[in-house]
């Protein structure tokens, strides 16, 4: 629902954010689970700095230029990801 002058309603605009936040923080929760055996000897708090910048990037991705660009952001991840592990 718009206003007037074409804004969207503030409450919109913080769904968005928390839309971005879940994507992000259920695909890295997904590969921990499956990964994790991979890196044993990673420290806990590398693992949770990558999880925050995750969430931060798609954050400030989408904020400025809006859920279209967050979207291209995670298929240019997806392919880097099945390139280099291809």
């Amino acid at each position: 629902m718009r206003r007037r002058g074409g804004e969207e309603p503030l409450s919109y605009k913080n769904t968005l954010r928390w839309f971005e936040l879940a994507v992000v923080f259920g695909l890295t929760s997904i590969g921990e689970i499956l990964l994790e055996h991979f890196e044993e000897g990673r420290p806990k708090r590398q693992r949770v700095v990558t999880v925050l910048a995750g969430g931060a990037l798609g954050v400030f991705v989408s904020a400025p230029a809006g859920r279209g660009w967050f979207i291209v952001l995670l298929v240019v991840v997806a392919v880097a990801v099945v390139v280099i592990h291809a």
